[in-house]
């Protein structure tokens, strides 16, 4: 199980990406969500030798939500994720 966090609150998701908090469990601002793309977050980490966390920012992973024509994707913030890997330049074993 892994917890996305945002400013705005967190949920949990399974291994596969499928958010398991109920809906109603969820911060409203994060509920149109649908599943995270923890696939393409672990292909990044290990890309940077970064140890996937457990507690991920919900800025470090893509997300897919629901909207008027169905399901759309938002792609990880490449800045936020930038800043990370500058941070941990000098780690040898880090928790994204």
């Amino acid at each position: 199980m892994k917890v996305i966090r945002s400013s705005h609150g967190e949920f949990q998701t399974d291994e596969r990406g499928l958010i398991v908090t109920p809906k109603e469990d969820i911060p409203e601002a994060l509920r149109n969500f649908t599943r995270v793309n923890l696939a393409e977050y672990h292909r990044w980490c290990q890309e940077n030798r970064i140890v996937p966390a457990e507690v991920i920012d919900i800025l470090l992973v893509g997300l897919w939500y629901a909207d008027a024509d169905g399901e759309d994707y938002e792609p990880p913030e490449v800045l936020a994720r930038e800043c990370l890997v500058l941070e941990l330049v000098d780690a040898t074993e880090v928790i994204a």
